[in-house]
């Protein structure tokens, strides 16, 4: 299994147990993974809904900053 293969896997498992949903500097800490858009489109490509958040805050600087969140969309 390729990294790829194995971070998607990661991904896919994480969203469906976390409401919450993964940000890219979620993927990173939990699974060292620096491509997150790209597994995600992936997913998509492959037949998952997955929704995008933007949303925007203040980091540990003071600084405003801005993020994306992905959430897996529930069945109907």
């Amino acid at each position: 299994m390729t990294a790829k293969q194995t971070h998607r896997n990661l991904i896919l498992q994480y969203l469906r147990e976390h409401k919450e949903g993964l940000t890219a500097a979620d993927a990173w800490e939990l699974f060292g993974c620096t491509k997150l858009a790209t597994r995600i489109s992936e997913l998509i490509r492959m037949g998952y809904s997955i929704v995008k958040t933007n949303e925007e805050g203040t980091n540990r600087y003071g600084v405003k900053t801005h993020w994306v969140r992905y959430r897996l969309r529930e069945a109907a």
